[in-house]
């Protein structure tokens, strides 16, 4: 079972009201794979091959509660309380938890995933040219989250920030993004695992914390 399958499964375990219809399997076969990089103009990196042939998403986005460790939490004046069902003040301390709306369902063909990020991209189409998937934005929706196809990693801007970038050339959106837009997680296993598992995550360092570790 690839990593995709097994963090796919253990959000499902987590929050089973993601998946009104349970798990199911992608219908995207290889054939399909080929044509969304003949759309895209990229060729998509083995871990993203395998998330799209894991388990079908639901097509709307879903969000999830993440938790950053280490020194990002200075950054954020509001963490977010499930006990209190929303944001609460941040005591400014070791860890912060806060939304993440994730894009993850992408249909059932490669027309399906075209049409669909071509259609959440609207208004960003230069960085879809230039090979940066929108994956979602977190705190919220404050800072976007970019899957990037020509390297392979997670990048995060805030949404303020991108107002810098030329919004009509995709080659002067690919020098910003690598110029400004921080690494959030090395590769796409990583990010399943963050949203997935709900482990505090050093974003600095780029790896996971154990709770006890992060208090």
């Amino acid at each position: 079972m690839s990593p995709a399958k097994e963090y796919l499964e253990k959000l499902y375990e987590r929050e089973p009201g993601l998946f009104p219809e349970g798990l199911r399997e992608s219908p995207l076969t290889e054939t399909d794979l080929l044509e969304i990089e003949q759309g895209l103009g990229y060729a998509l990196p083995e871990q993203y091959r395998e998330f799209l042939q894991s388990w079908l998403l639901p097509e709307g986005a879903v969000t999830v509660y993440v938790t950053f460790c280490g020194d990002y939490p200075n950054c954020f004046w509001k963490t977010y309380s499930k006990e209190k069902g929303g944001y609460i003040p941040s005591d400014f301390g070791n860890t912060v938890t806060v939304d993440l709306v994730w894009y993850g369902g992408y249909g059932n063909c490669a027309a399906d995933y075209l049409e669909l990020l071509k259609r959440r991209a609207d208004g960003m189409a230069a960085w879809l040219e230039a090979g940066f998937i929108q994956l979602g934005a977190y705190y919220m929706e404050d800072y976007f989250l970019f899957y990037d196809l020509a390297c392979g990693n997670v990048r995060r801007i805030h949404n303020e920030d991108t107002f810098e970038a030329d919004w009509e050339n995709p080659a002067a959106v690919r020098a910003f993004m690598e110029r400004e837009a921080l690494p959030l997680c090395p590769d796409f296993n990583t990010f399943l695992r963050f949203i997935c598992l709900g482990e505090p995550y050093d974003e600095d360092e780029m790896v996971f914390r154990k709770s006890d570790e992060a208090i």
